[in-house]
């Protein structure tokens, strides 16, 4: 069995979680619990908390992989540049629809009821929040956090760890 390590336990990862646990495709793995500097949310099932994010290379192996499951672009970035060799699971919520040209960084986290488009390029570390649509040949950098609701259209391309808020509409060029 292939297990999961959470790195951030606040009001995000559950959403996360549901996206592993209701999955078939995560079927062979575990999660076994959180690792964040600040304990974890009340909120957050009945995973344990396992100790702080620096604690995260004494998990590390072939079968372990890790999602950050922390909102904000800057922190994710932080601990992914700070923990480059962790294996970094890609989670792929099983209601998305997304195109089989399109490309998904590692890391990566796409949520409920997202839709992304044909020949779009997500970085690695990108969140992808429900209800969003990534329109074909949009570029979204790595890191970045596409908010609930939002549209980047046509060829729009997002820079490294921006946070893109709930609802906004972004113009793309035309190739």
């Amino acid at each position: 069995m292939k297990k999961i390590i959470l790195i951030g336990g606040g009001t995000f990862s559950p959403v996360v979680i549901d996206s592993i646990t209701e999955n078939e495709k995560y079927s062979d793995y575990e999660i076994q619990g959180i690792l964040d500097d600040n304990g974890i949310s009340r909120i957050n099932y009945d995973y344990p908390h396992m100790g702080k994010v620096e604690d995260a290379e004494k998990f590390a192996d072939e079968n372990t992989f890790f999602v950050i499951s922390i909102g904000s672009p800057k922190a994710r970035k932080k601990i992914a540049e700070a923990h480059p060799t962790l294996n970094y699971l890609t989670v792929i919520d099983k209601s998305a629809n997304i195109s089989k040209s399109a490309k998904i960084g590692k890391g990566s986290i796409i949520l409920k009821g997202t839709i992304i488009n044909a020949f779009a390029q997500l970085g690695d570390h990108v969140i992808v929040n429900s209800g969003a649509i990534v329109d074909h040949h949009c570029v979204i950098g790595n890191y970045s956090h596409i908010g609930h609701g939002v549209i980047t259209w046509e060829c729009a391309k997002i820079d490294e760890a921006q946070h893109i808020f709930p609802g906004t509409v972004i113009m793309g060029e035309k190739l």
